[in-house]
């Protein structure tokens, strides 16, 4: 416990360390159309927060590189409680029916009060739990090393599990977090030939699977008027026929992707390594808008009220906003240090995390909230209502909310260093969660 406790210290000097070497650049302001942060935030987080919060019923819920989730109101920040698990958690937490879960890297997932923060139940898989549980119709869908696991959300006892295979390195594992919609789970394999497989929700069988060329694919995917769309690290994004896995476009959107897409009017929106921000025609795939964001776009976009937002790994314009049709500049705050976590907006307010362990509440148009596939199907972070994008454009209400959110993260170094080793895709591949 000892040896914990000194590592828990050692990253939270880190994270002091690196927000006080960036506050020489510019704090929390708003520049453009959008508003300043709230006025009761940044929250002060336990370690980094590199994944998608979510928010449910007045309650952001955000994990961190500590083993550490943290309960935090959404009007005035203040703590509701905390939880500590066994190791990191990788992924963001998903909840569903009064219940949050989570995995982390030794292999446990979590069922914990949302209210209390109490554990109800733990499952322990074979290896370490590399992505965001899903949560759909009272099962809990999450993916470790080499499986997709199936998991009761009431007691914890597995349902199924699906064996990606052996690949041809030791890099395989599970990084894309599983997406679920009208019955089959999506997910995406790492590795050196890296594959898309759509799964039967309820028994665990391939429907399908597509190689998606290059590398790694550590994009989940999303859905949305029959497709499925997600990012490869070498290759660009692919779009496939949801029901029967044929390829129907491949956009070659410059070097790597580590975000996951999200789709709205009918755009898709997603980042690259090479610090762009894209909007494919999500019919053809045919580059609509781009821009540059200057270095790495690991945050996965959201869609609010007409409006994209993303962050960026620089703390020069950290989170940026822009019109979802022309791709115009909208608004963007500087948070002094680079957001890798993805937002999610909730009744006008982005809710984002940043890499010296700040959770931010930022003031945005007026009781917007995210709309786009990728928070509809709970990729990411969600908020309190669970909707699925159908084919009229229209959503759906379930019954139950669900979150998913691929890895990301910066090793433990300075923010010059950090920056420096951002530049290339060698550092994506060397990377460890």
């Amino acid at each position: 416990m000892g040896s914990e406790r000194s590592s828990l210290d050692a990253r939270t000097n880190r994270r002091r360390i690196l927000r006080a070497a960036a506050a020489a650049g510019v704090g929390a302001v708003a520049v453009g159309t959008a508003r300043a942060q709230d006025d009761f935030f940044p929250f002060d987080a336990a370690g980094e927060v590199r994944r998608g919060p979510t928010v449910v019923d007045g309650t952001v819920y955000a994990t961190t590189t500590a083993p550490v989730v943290h309960a935090v109101d959404a009007t005035d920040a203040s703590e509701r409680w905390r939880f500590e698990a066994d190791a990191t958690a990788v992924g963001a937490p998903a909840v569903a029916d009064g219940l949050l879960f989570v995995g982390d890297r030794d292999g446990t997932v979590y069922a914990v009060d949302a209210a209390e923060g109490e554990t109800e139940w733990h499952f322990t898989a074979e290896s370490g739990v590399r992505t965001s549980p899903t949560i759909v119709d009272g099962t809990v869908y999450v993916g470790t090393d080499r499986r997709v696991y199936a998991v009761d959300a009431a007691t914890g006892d597995e349902e199924w599990r699906f064996d990606v295979g052996v690949g041809t390195s030791d890099f395989l594992y599970l990084r894309s977090s599983p997406t679920v919609s009208d019955g089959t789970v999506y997910v995406a394999r790492t590795d050196e030939r890296p594959r898309l497989y759509a799964l039967d929700a309820e028994g665990g069988e391939s429907d399908w699977d597509l190689d998606l060329g290059g590398r790694v694919a550590w994009s989940s995917p999303t859905v949305a008027d029959g497709r499925v769309v997600v990012g490869s690290a070498e290759r660009g994004v692919y779009a496939a026929d949801a029901a029967t896995g044929d390829e129907l476009w491949h956009a070659p959107v410059g070097e790597g992707v580590a975000s996951s897409p999200t789709i709205a009017e009918g755009r898709v929106f997603i980042g690259n390594n090479d610090g762009r921000l894209s909007a494919l025609d999500a019919e053809s795939g045919d580059e609509l808008w781009r821009r540059d964001l200057e270095l790495p776009v690991v945050s996965s976009p959201t869609v609010a009220a007409g409006t994209v937002h993303v962050g960026s790994a620089t703390g020069t314009g950290s989170l940026r906003s822009f019109d979802a049709a022309s791709g115009e500049p909208v608004g963007s705050w500087d948070l002094s240090i680079g957001v890798w976590s993805s937002p999610t907006v909730a009744d006008g307010h982005i809710y984002v995390g940043d890499m010296a362990g700040s959770l931010h509440r930022l003031v945005v148009a007026d009781g917007a909230s995210s709309e786009g596939s990728r928070v509809g199907l709970g990729t990411l972070g969600h908020h309190g209502e669970r909707r699925d994008a159908d084919r009229s454009g229209r959503t759906a209400t379930k019954t139950a909310t669900a979150t998913t959110a691929t890895s990301d993260g910066v090793p433990g170094f300075g923010v010059g260093a950090a920056l420096t080793a951002l530049s290339g895709v060698g550092y994506w591949l060397r990377r460890e969660p």
